[in-house]
């Protein structure tokens, strides 16, 4: 199965999930595979929810001509947890963006409170991270026209560092805003850069 095939499948699992079809009781198997790719998570953090009871684990044997178990989990969990997730990443998105329009800064650890999550689950810190590239991909491409790409998500810094973390520096040099990630008195540069121009952007929206 190609990439594209494996997205395509995953959507619609997606899609199917969260219509009405499914109940957040449904024990309709899900094999795990799928489980992993919806919650965009690992094999260790799935297991872990299981022990804590937020997945029911099931397994499915199909009788061919050599008998196959697959596992997977029930349906109903997985809905849920979708349904938190995109509450979470509306929470993300929308502190970030109000940050912006209100020329403020906010952290990480604040950021990942506001949505519900531990800051010392690196489950939560990789979704957060996903979510603020997410954010970053969005307002590169909709101000590159203009000859200056922004990252929105240059308003979210470390609490103790005062400035965002390599994660930011790194996904800069992948839209080609930098050219390499450079020393710190080069990335403070950037960074404050790219402050004043989201500032600047995001108080006309």
């Amino acid at each position: 199965m190609t990439k594209l095939e494996k997205a395509h499948r995953t959507k619609d699992l997606r899609v199917y999930l969260m219509s009405d079809e499914v109940s957040e009781d449904s024990s309709e198997f899900i094999p795990m595979q799928g489980v992993i790719s919806l919650l965009e998570t690992t094999m260790p953090t799935i297991r872990k929810r299981i022990e804590d009871g937020e997945l029911q684990e099931k397994t499915l044997f199909l009788k061919t001509p050599e008998r196959k178990t697959f596992l997977g989990v029930e349906a109903g969990g997985v809905k849920r947890l979708l349904i938190l997730k995109t509450k979470r990443r509306e929470i993300l998105r929308s502190k970030v963006l109000e940050a912006a329009k209100e020329q403020r800064l906010t952290t990480y650890t604040d950021l990942i409170a506001d949505a519900g999550m531990r800051w010392d689950s690196p489950p939560d810190r990789l979704f957060c991270s996903r979510v603020l590239m997410e954010l970053a991909n969005e307002s590169f491409d909709e101000t590159i026209d203009s000859g200056n790409g922004i990252m929105v998500s240059a308003v979210v810094v470390s609490r103790n560092e005062h400035i965002p973390t390599q994660n930011f520096f790194e996904h800069a040099v992948k839209l080609t805003l930098m050219c390499e990630i450079g020393d710190r008195e080069q990335q403070t540069e950037f960074w404050k850069e790219q402050l004043r121009m989201v500032y600047e952007y995001y108080s006309q929206q």
